[in-house]
């Protein structure tokens, strides 16, 4: 997995040895590097489309649909 210096990979996995001498281990870990790469970018991408005015409506309409059940559980309690 790839990073830039001084900033933490996305991922809190990796391999168990640096440089391994099993060769199958060798080609797995390539596999899963790329892998990990692979979906670092693809995150990393999504992510970068999300605005704070997105994230904003999103809890307001929680918010809102929270207050509501509370209204009707307490409405039909009594």
């Amino acid at each position: 997995m790839t990073s830039t210096l001084g900033q933490p990979s996305l991922f809190a996995v990796g391999n168990r040895a640096e440089s391994p001498k099993c060769l199958v281990e060798q080609a797995v870990n390539a596999v899963l590097d790329q892998a990990f790469d692979d979906a670092e970018a693809l995150l990393m991408s999504r992510l970068g489309n999300v605005t704070l005015a997105m994230l904003n409506a999103d809890f307001q309409k929680r918010l809102g649909d929270r207050r509501n059940r509370h209204r009707l559980e307490t409405a039909h309690a009594s």
